[in-house]
């Protein structure tokens, strides 16, 4: 019996007949467990201090790692081992079910699960690499070469050799912006007797300004997705394909970042038409100070300042039969 624990559980996992709880400290507390005596045969922690007081047996001085932190040898005859992982690695846990066993990866990159394959999607192809608990005793195949890099406590750590792509966005202005007709308000209401400003429709746009841009055929090919990142400054812009819309972004400073897989074959082999409406000096709208643009003598803006991609890559595990790479 666990009395307590100053620290936060959040993952338990069988390994045969041993049992796994994964804890982490909380920010600004020393770690602590207290266990009851008389529920246990022994408690051994290499990485800490046990003592015990009365009916209560202490671990202290604990710090954060992947190796067990503590193990305990119940009266009734069972292993348990406790691991103390830090508050990054426990943000970076993902535990998953594998052929009807429990697994813990701790990867910075996201991990979906289908079935008896893992998938590592990130656009930092550094962060696929992985560390996984227990290690996968059957045939673990990859899509690219993977390579067992050492345990890591009572973790494995696999990595991924996955090359860097550079993909690059042809932007090309096809029309400036003409002056922006004054922003239309709101009905007034009981609830809110000031009336605001409305979003802009889509006769509005005719007035935007006008950007194309194209990407090379066959962009997507051994991607998970590709992410336009447009850095632009304006009151709203628009991502069409044609004359289909396909997304759009009101202005609030930050880069306005799209995911095209979505859209593909499509937006690979036509390239998109991005329209950027002017904003306003006289816009009654509220943006944080730090986005609020310099206008510099002009009454309107509407420019795109760069559009760059971001590929994102995947990488496929799958335990138990091996997968053809590529």
């Amino acid at each position: 019996m666990l009395r307590y624990a100053t620290a936060q559980p959040f993952a338990k996992i069988e390994d045969g007949k041993l049992a796994y709880y994964f804890f982490t400290p909380s920010a600004g507390i020393a770690p602590q467990f207290v266990f009851a005596a008389r529920t246990i045969k022994s408690v051994d922690s290499k990485a800490g201090v046990v003592s015990r007081h009365e009916d209560r047996v202490y671990v202290d001085r604990l710090s954060p790692s992947t190796s067990v932190a503590i193990g305990v040898q119940t009266r009734a005859g069972k292993t348990v081992h406790i691991v103390l992982l830090s508050q990054e690695q426990a943000e970076h846990s993902w535990k998953v079910l594998i052929n009807q066993q429990e697994h813990m990866f701790i990867t910075p990159a996201d991990v979906f699960v289908d079935g008896e394959n893992v998938h590592l999607r990130s656009r930092d192809v550094n962060a696929l690499s992985f560390s996984v608990f227990p290690e996968a005793v059957e045939h673990l195949a990859c899509t690219v070469p993977l390579q067992r890099s050492g345990k890591d406590g009572v973790f494995v750590s696999y990595t991924a050799s996955v090359e860097a792509r550079q993909v690059a966005v042809s932007v090309e202005k096809a029309r400036d912006a003409t002056p922006a007709s004054p922003v239309k308000m709101g009905k007034s209401l009981e609830s809110r007797p000031a009336p605001v400003a409305t979003a802009p429709d889509d006769a509005d746009f005719n007035k935007a300004g006008v950007w194309r841009l194209t990407l090379p055929k066959g962009v997507l090919e051994g991607l998970s997705d590709i992410f336009l990142e447009i850095h632009y400054a304006g009151d709203v812009a628009r991502l069409y394909e044609g004359t289909r819309l396909l997304d759009d972004n009101f202005f609030n400073g930050t880069t306005w970042e799209v995911g095209l897989k979505r859209f593909a074959p499509e937006v690979s082999a036509e390239g998109v038409e991005l329209k950027v409406l002017p904003l306003r000096k006289d816009a009654p709208i509220y943006l944080p100070k730090a986005a609020w643009l310099e206008f510099k003598g002009r009454a309107e803006i509407a420019e795109v300042k760069t559009v760059t991609v971001s590929p994102e890559y995947e990488v496929r595990l799958t335990i138990g039969r091996e997968i053809p790479s590529h």
